[in-house]
């Protein structure tokens, strides 16, 4: 329960920092805040096809002088993208994976914890979250993550429909998850917030820890939660050879359609 009262006091001081004022918001910028305790930051060692930066996914830094970025100011999107001392996270792959499939128009960025003024550069689609192994089986757990939930989405004046929050369970019992037992009340948080769409870690191994994703296991989840994002946003795989999806969020077709 302390920790998810940490967090939101994390958050409520991030959001009172502007990074800088835009005329108008870009449409094309989708905005993806993310926040929880170390799996979101990652705990997997970096290797050499992590750095290598995807066109048009964009981070803002939340921290000053880390990898010489300031913060608020936006930069290609490499790990570590929480701070000095994270490593490679859900987040990396999720938004490579957008970008992959997105209209080209489109670029994406990403905040871990969230920083205030996101919003004057971009629109902010979705929320990604990660956390329980501190509060593992707490009946409190899922009301205590709708009050942080809907208090980003108040102090950023968002709407519920329009930004829903993707909740990644912790390691499965079926990868000895140590606290397992918390993806009961990670389940059940769409009875509790609408809007909130449960990511699965089946079958993504952990660390020796238990606790912690393998590197390649959180490339795996981060796409995972990529593709729930995709879906909520009208990505129909199946489709996508025979019909141009992009037309649906209003842009062109990269390819046309098979004859």
């Amino acid at each position: 329960m302390r920790a998810i009262v940490a967090l939101a006091s994390v958050l409520a001081t991030s959001l009172t920092f502007v990074s800088k004022v835009y005329a108008e918001p870009d449409p094309n910028f989708h905005i993806y805040l993310a926040f929880g305790q170390s799996n979101m930051e990652g705990q997997g060692p970096i290797e050499e096809q992590d750095l290598v930066p995807e066109e048009r996914f964009q981070m803002i830094s939340t921290t000053e002088g880390c990898n010489d970025r300031h913060l608020g100011e936006w930069y290609d999107a490499v790990p570590p993208l929480a701070s000095c001392i994270g490593q490679l996270g859900p987040v990396d792959y999720f938004g490579r994976t957008l970008v992959k499939k997105l209209p080209k128009e489109i670029k994406v960025g990403v905040a871990v914890v969230a920083i205030g003024g996101s919003q004057e550069v971009g629109v902010i689609k979705g929320i990604l979250f990660h956390q329980g192994e501190t509060n593992t089986a707490q009946k409190t757990w899922p009301e205590r993550v709708k009050n942080v939930y809907e208090d980003i989405l108040n102090d950023l004046n968002l709407k519920a429909e329009e930004v829903p929050l993707l909740a990644g369970e912790v390691v499965h019992k079926s990868n000895n998850g140590q606290c397992a037992i918390h993806n009961e009340l990670i389940d059940i948080l769409p009875d509790v917030i609408p809007t909130c769409h449960v990511i699965s870690s089946e079958n993504l191994p952990a660390q020796n820890d238990n606790v912690h994703f393998t590197s390649d296991s959180y490339r795996k989840f981060g796409e995972r939660y990529a593709n729930e994002m995709l879906k909520i946003l009208g990505y129909d795989e199946e489709k996508k050879d025979d019909e141009c999806w992009a037309t649906a969020l209003g842009y062109e077709c990269c390819v046309g359609p098979k004859k």
